[in-house]
């Protein structure tokens, strides 16, 4: 075919030719593919959230008096003490679901496979997400799975039928606590940590939906903000 100024174009030799994969490299492409929909529909609530402080409306008068202007607060890094709480209790949160992802593999006893790998998997990233905060908080952190979640809901992973429908409730409930927990955090280091968190448990709900035969890309908004979990009505200790 010619090309620009009468040079011949030519098309390089690409190998198209598939590659012999496992079932398991197939099904982690899978579950890369449709998790991403659950970030993708959870980042712009994220961003919004991490926004920390009202939006101004601009006065139309622009003659401001030096006695009215505000100097804007600090950036703080670290946890302020009641920073420590709320992350003591999303820690709480995460130390729990990887308990109740324990309590249904050994329900699902391997069976279906793909459900059970997801299962294993998810308890190892909530652990993750536990020890991380753990790491954040120091001494500070109480390192206990949140009692009263565990007791609200520990039934419905017991049982191989209710597991999936279980474990998206569980996962759109963490993804709204840690993203109301992120309009009420002052430390930039805790709100990093725990919006990064809320988008992989995002894509959790994704890969479940797409199991359960649902949507993973829902129409609703796919973090209810309603769902959120209430240390007042989950508390640490119990």
């Amino acid at each position: 075919m010619p090309g620009i100024e009468g040079q011949e174009r030519t098309t390089p030799n690409v190998d198209i030719t598939a590659h012999d994969e496992s079932n398991t490299a197939g099904r982690r492409r899978l579950l890369r593919a449709v998790g991403l929909g659950g970030a993708l529909a959870t980042l712009p609530v994220i961003a919004r959230s991490a926004s920390a402080g009202p939006v101004r409306r601009q006065s139309a008068d622009t003659t401001v008096a030096e006695t009215e202007s505000e100097t804007p607060a600090p950036i703080v890094a670290v946890p302020t003490d009641d920073d420590v709480e709320l992350l003591d209790f999303a820690q709480s949160v995460e130390l729990a679901a990887a308990q109740l992802y324990s309590e249904a593999a050994r329900a699902l006893d391997g069976e279906p496979v793909l459900t059970a790998q997801i299962v294993d998997v998810f308890a190892a990233h909530h652990r993750a997400y536990a020890h991380a905060l753990s790491g954040l908080l120091g001494r500070r952190a109480t390192n206990l799975a949140n009692p009263a979640l565990i007791e609200a809901v520990s039934g419905d992973f017991q049982s191989a039928g209710s597991v999936v429908e279980a474990a998206i409730a569980l996962e759109d409930a963490a993804v709204a606590t840690h993203l109301e927990l992120l309009g009420r955090l002052v430390g930039t280091d805790g709100a990093a940590l725990v919006s990064s968190i809320a988008t992989i448990e995002a894509r959790h709900a994704a890969a479940l939906r797409a199991i359960a035969g649902d949507s993973p890309m829902p129409t609703e908004p796919a973090a209810d903000l309603g769902t959120a979990l209430s240390p007042d009505d989950f508390p640490v200790e119990g």
